[in-house]
């Protein structure tokens, strides 16, 4: 598992510069605590549904929703031509200001809930403009209707006069009237913003609101009605002033802050984490949702890192555990760690699921020293002591990270490959979700090219990195930086990655785009792979629905995936056991051509590696078996092999039981269905050696012989279950197919069922002549141990049957656990010191006798399976000294014969026999 590291948090911060942390730290600190309200100086909201005001002017009654051309003109003519102030003085002039005004005295509402519903904007706007005191301190108070008819306007102009005390901002609700032109341009020192308002006119309603320092100006109706009302934003309880320019002056401030940060460069914290007021649940946890100071503070912070352009401001939940532990002297020590949990953007997308972080990144200085715990657990009492026990303090943060550390911050320290592929696919995920986010393409950029430049310990490594970095260029559409890891890559990346890069790919993007592709595949260096890759490439390419429903791009994939194929198999310098299937299904998908420019050179050039060979023969025969009606293809690919196969024969390879399960993906055909027993995969391999036996009889007599000599000559070096898993059940298939009267026949049989005899039943064991029992013997780790050593002189005697044991007085059953488990043991417990009796028996020969004949029955059994009247053919006269199992028996002196008396003077002589002669 590939980790990065860097330097520790306390290396770092006493090398820090003359300004240090704990200065910077303090002033951020400040900056944040002194704010009250945030916001921005403007802001504009629309709503498709709206609660309708039932609204009755004087002098011309109820008005129509949409504005009617009627109802406008009496409006008009209730109306007066709207003023504008200059200094002390306010003029009428239509070149400055042209639009009718009604006094807001002379607009009722007939509809209760209109109040209720204009409430709600007010929170709106009080949220957005950041307005000290929050929503409950705000009222509007209602002060003009206007009306622009077509050249309506006014000049940009700024409030000259508080309207009402207390009055900080004005706030527009343009009711649904159908017209084009009259937007509102805001403009607040180098800001500017413009909100137009005829889009949605015809029946929705639009509300804008602005600070009162701010200039604003309103663009000319160019046909229709604009028609609002305007309301003076009210702000009387509240202690700080509210107006653009007292944020502008916070923001500015904390910039010069924020610019000291990015002075200590590399020196500089990671993050600095600012405890907020409230904690918030998982469910909306967003700036949106933050209550009072919480929202003014994160939104400040979030439009001063905006203004300083490279810090980001995230949320999170932060828990630190402290953990009591009790040594073994009843001391306590303590440890403790501080982690953060859902680590957030300010929209409530989840960058990280959890991180631990280092104390001196909490901008509160002694945070938890007088506080109490949230919760604790443990500390039970154990008898003497009290368990260990944690206690956890929970809080919600705001994060301040600078964006170009912000790849090292979310990863941590130590991560690790799942950490990174994690980071980036909800980044990308984020990024599609927000129509190509610029901010969260630029963090996908940094994380990957910091990982581009990054010291991997092998290439195996680097190049699993690399392949998310591939993904992530492509889901940008950054051709430079996929072309940079394509260009790294040693391997190629794996299926997975391809997989994916086909979901995004699009064959009509630049043809550099394609031509890092190919290289991509050509850096694979394996055949079966590249085939894995590609099938992978064109399944992903299959979910896009976009490729799915284009002809055109389809038929150019199928063409492109069958030139990577055709230029591996003309290009690659070594063969693997593992191609085989590759190209089995290679030839099995295209035509004639591929077969015969690609696939036959291929394997032409490295039959002659045995590995390989063995490889193919196995898996085409077992292809053969599995796709019956695939025979064609099988008649074309086997001779190519055929030779090789024979020459090079090892029958291990042509075991199922060979390859374990995370193998078998590698040998598809030959380690058969996992719905298959033990049993049945060993008679399924005994066919396909079988099937190659045939093959060559047809071929090659000769080279058939020669098989039969290799499979006899390799099957004494087997595993000794697979002589009942896979030799037993290849006798019984050749024995339709040999020439039974023949002597290789005869030969093979013969030796091969003498091996199966000496390996699996073995020799009979021989009963003992004598009383010495060396094998039974129990090895003594006691140093020194005077009992064993006499015990064991006893059992190497061959004539002492019994011996009496006087036991030592610190013996405590020392010896007595030390006689062997065949012995009889009593004890004469009168005698003082007390004695221990040990006499030696037959049981251990009787129990491995019976054991021997046990699998002496088995193999006769396993014999008699087979046709007899053929197996009498293939192994002659020695049909019956194989059956009674003659070469492993006692011949005299069986257990049937044997004679009761312990000693014999005279011990039969047995004859010297190989293990094929009877």
């Amino acid at each position: 598992m590939a980790t990065f590291s860097s330097d520790s948090e306390d290396d770092r911060e006493s090398s820090t510069s003359e300004y240090g942390w704990s200065s910077l730290k303090s002033l951020v600190l400040g900056c944040i605590s002194d704010v009250h309200s945030a916001g921005s100086f403007a802001t504009c909201g629309s709503f498709e549904n709206f609660v309708l005001p039932g609204i009755v002017v004087d002098e011309v009654g109820a008005i129509r929703f949409p504005l009617s051309s009627h109802d406008a003109q009496a409006l008009i003519r209730a109306s007066r031509r709207a003023p504008f102030g200059k200094g002390s003085q306010t003029l009428v002039d239509e070149a400055v200001r042209k639009t009718w005004e009604i006094d807001g005295s002379k607009v009722s509402f007939f509809n209760h809930s209109w109040n209720g519903w204009l409430e709600g904007v007010v929170r709106a706007v009080t949220k957005d403009l950041g307005v000290a005191g929050g929503p409950n301190s705000v009222r509007a108070e209602l002060y003009k209707m206007l009306l622009y008819e077509k050249g309506a306007m006014f000049k940009p102009h700024k409030e000259s006069t508080e309207k009402t005390p207390g009055m900080f901002g004005t706030l527009v609700i343009c009711f649904p009237s159908e017209h084009v032109g009259g937007a509102v341009r805001l403009t607040h020192g180098r800001k500017e913003k413009r909100f137009g308002t005829a889009e949605l006119s015809a029946y929705n309603v639009t509300y804008i609101a602005w600070y009162a320092d701010v200039n604003h100006e309103i663009e000319p109706v160019q046909s229709g009605y604009r028609w609002i009302l305007t309301y003076n934003l009210v702000n009387a309880s509240s202690s700080f002033p509210t107006s653009a320019g007292v944020l502008d002056a916070q923001i500015t401030r904390f910039c010069h802050v924020l610019a000291e940060w990015r002075n200590l460069g590399e020196e500089g914290p990671e993050c600095l984490c600012y405890v907020l007021d409230h904690q918030y649940t998982n469910a909306g946890f967003k700036l949106g949702n933050l209550k009072g100071d919480d929202y003014c503070r994160t939104r400040h912070v979030a439009d001063s890192c905006t203004e300083a352009g490279d810090f980001w401001v995230l949320l999170a939940s932060l828990q630190k555990v402290v953990t009591f532990m009790n040594d073994e002297g009843g001391l306590e020590d303590t440890q403790s760690e501080l982690r953060l949990d859902r680590i957030v953007d300010l929209e409530g997308f989840t960058l990280r699921k959890s991180l631990l972080i280092p104390e001196g990144y909490l901008l509160h200085q002694r945070l938890y020293d007088s506080r109490d715990p949230d919760n604790q657990t443990g500390g039970e009492y154990m008898g003497n002591q009290h368990a260990e026990f944690d206690q956890f303090y929970n809080d919600t943060v705001m994060l301040i990270v600078p964006k170009t550390l912000a790849t090292d911050f979310l990863l941590g320290r130590d991560h690790t490959l799942g950490d990174f592929q994690d980071l980036l696919q909800r980044l990308e995920s984020c990024f599609k979700m927000r129509n190509n986010d610029p901010h969260i393409r630029e963090l996908i950029i940094q994380t990957c090219q910091n990982h581009l430049a990054a010291a991997y310990p092998d290439s195996g490594t680097k190049d699993s990195f690399l392949g998310p970095i591939a993904i992530a260029a492509m889901a940008i559409a950054d051709q430079g930086l996929f072309r940079d890891a394509v260009h790294l890559v040693t391997d190629g990346f794996d299926k997975n990655a391809f997989s994916i890069l086909g979901e995004l790919v699009c064959f009509q993007a630049p043809a550099v785009l394609e031509d890092n592709l190919i290289e991509a595949f050509s850096k694979i260096p394996k055949l079966y792979r590249i085939r894995r890759c590609l099938h992978a490439f064109r399944n992903g390419f299959s979910r896009n629905n976009a490729n799915r429903t284009d002809e055109q791009q389809a038929q150019h994939l199928e063409s492109w995936v069958r030139d990577r194929m055709s230029e591996a198999l003309k290009s690659l310098p070594e063969a693997h056991p593992q191609d085989a299937a590759a190209l089995i299904e290679t030839a099995n998908e295209y035509d004639d051509k591929m077969f015969e420019e690609c696939l036959k050179p291929f394997i032409a050039r490295f039959v002659g590696c045995s590995n390989f060979s063995n490889a193919l023969a196995v898996e085409i025969l077992s292809f053969s078996q599995t796709s019956s009606h695939e025979k064609d293809l099988v008649a074309r690919l086997f001779p190519l092999v055929l030779d090789a196969a024979a020459s090079q024969f090892e029958l291990q390879k042509y075991s199922s039981a060979s390859k374990d399960s995370r193998s078998r993906g590698d040998y598809p055909y030959s380690s058969w269905p996992d719905c298959y027993k033990d049993e049945e995969r060993g008679r399924r391999d005994a066919g396909i050696v079988t099937d190659l036996y045939q093959q060559l009889l047809q071929s090659d007599r000769e080279k058939a012989s020669d098989l039969l000599d290799k499979i006899q000559s390799q099957t004494e070096s087997l595993p000794y279950t697979e002589l009942s898993r896979l030799v037993i059940p290849l006798l019984e298939r050749m024995i339709y197919v040999v020439d039974r009267r023949s002597p290789d026949a005869c030969r093979f049989y013969q030796s091969m069922m003498a091996i199966y005899i000496t390996q699996v039943v073995q020799k009979e064991p021989e009963k003992p002549k004598d009383w010495s029992r060396p094998s039974e013997r129990e090895k003594c780790y006691w140093e020194n141990c005077s009992s064993c050593q006499l015990l064991h002189e006893f059992l190497m005697d061959p004539r002492e049957e019994s011996r009496r044991f006087v036991l030592a007085k610190d013996d405590s059953g020392h010896l007595r656990r030390s006689v062997p488990v065949y012995c009889k043991i009593s004890s004469d417990e009168l005698q003082n010191p007390p004695v221990l009796i040990v006499n030696k028996t037959l049981k251990g020969w009787e129990e491995n006798h019976t054991k021997w004949q046990n699998r002496a029955s088995e193999a006769q059994k396993t014999f008699k399976r087979f046709p007899q009247t053929e197996l009498k053919q293939c192994l002659a006269e020695k049909y019956d000294a194989i059956m009674d199992l003659r070469i492993v028996k006692h011949q005299e002196g069986s257990i049937a014969q044997t004679n009761d008396t312990l000693y014999q003077s005279t011990v039969p002589q047995k004859r010297t026999r190989s293990n094929s002669s009877f």
